[in-house]
């Protein structure tokens, strides 16, 4: 069984379905499956893989359906890097001390 067939497989375990919302609980599910042992490393790899690539799509669909949803979707991106940036700067500030 390859890596995408087990990422896959545990996907449907979860009943993630591509038409599905993705939920950061499922992600979360995911990760505390990878910290118990249910599944190897290659397989949460290919898991997160997937799981990025659903939201991508996601992203992309709410995008498509207007100017206003593509801005929102746009603002959300945004958002999220300078979030990450901000914890990098903390962490960052953080060593320095």
């Amino acid at each position: 069984m390859t890596n995408e067939e087990k990422a896959k497989k545990v996907f449907e375990e979860l009943n993630i379905e591509k038409s599905s919302k993705i939920t950061l609980e499922k992600f979360l599910t995911i990760l505390n499956m990878a910290a118990e042992g249910k599944i190897d490393k290659e397989t949460l790899i290919a898991a997160v893989m997937i799981f990025f690539l659903l939201i991508h799509d996601e992203l992309l669909s709410k995008g498509k359906l207007s100017l206003i949803e593509a801005l929102k979707v746009g603002a959300l991106i945004e958002e999220v890097d300078i979030n990450d940036l901000q914890d990098l700067l903390d962490i960052t500030i953080d060593n320095e001390a």
